[in-house]
């Protein structure tokens, strides 16, 4: 656990005036023994001014079983982040923090809370937090595939049932060029955000073989 000490915090209600949270400020789901997905919050700047928005990890309880790693909108990690920037907000623009998550058929509750800050004036700080309840009275469903290929904010997350096994993913723009060539971890996460906009086609291929094929847009 990591607790983050500070000498001044903003009410939440003077808080919300200048940053607000979509879907929530507190983002709490139960999910099944299979559950593999990502999860954002987005932050919005309602406020007339520019801000420098950092975060920081202040308490995280996260079953040794399961995996996670996160990403924003600046960067992905190949862990839960402890530390970090969501960069120079405009007024009215919007950043995010998102969490991957594979529960590995264990059940188990987990608390993710982060301090969200503008770097120039410590008035202005709150926290977000992503909760989780994973229980087998949801368990009944599909077993998991061998992987699982999201993308979201363009960002490619892969989940994989067996990361044993060497995995890569590649990525080829429409005219066969591969712009992305990587292995893969149990969770990975890749951002399309540095190629221009267009259709990409995203390939995840084992050592036995097997292949994932998905077309993604990104924008």
């Amino acid at each position: 656990m990591r607790i983050l000490v500070t000498a001044s915090i903003l009410s939440a209600n003077s808080f919300a005036q200048t940053l607000s949270y979509n879907p929530a400020q507190i983002l709490e789901k139960t999910v099944s023994l299979t559950y593999y997905s990502t999860e954002y919050i987005f932050i919005t700047n309602n406020s007339d001014q520019v801000l420098d928005l950092s975060f920081e990890l202040i308490d995280e309880n996260l079953p040794q079983q399961w995996s996670a790693t996160g990403c924003t909108n600046m960067i992905c990690y190949t862990n839960i982040p402890d530390a970090g920037s969501l960069g120079i907000l405009q007024p009215g623009r919007e950043a995010y923090l998102s969490i991957n998550l594979s529960v590995n058929e264990v059940a188990g509750d987990c608390e993710l809370k982060f301090a969200v800050f503008d770097q120039s004036n410590p008035l202005i700080r709150d926290t977000l937090a992503f909760i989780y309840h994973a229980t087998e009275d949801l368990s009944n469903q599909t077993p998991q595939p061998w992987a699982k290929l999201n993308f979201a904010q363009n960002v490619v997350t892969v989940f994989l049932l067996n990361e044993s096994v060497s995995t890569f993913l590649y990525v080829f723009d429409l005219q066969g060029n591969q712009v992305v060539n990587r292995k893969l971890e149990e969770i990975s996460a890749v951002t399309l955000a540095q190629f221009p906009e267009g259709i990409y086609v995203v390939v995840v291929r084992d050592e036995n073989g097997k292949e994932l094929v998905q077309k993604v847009v990104k924008t």
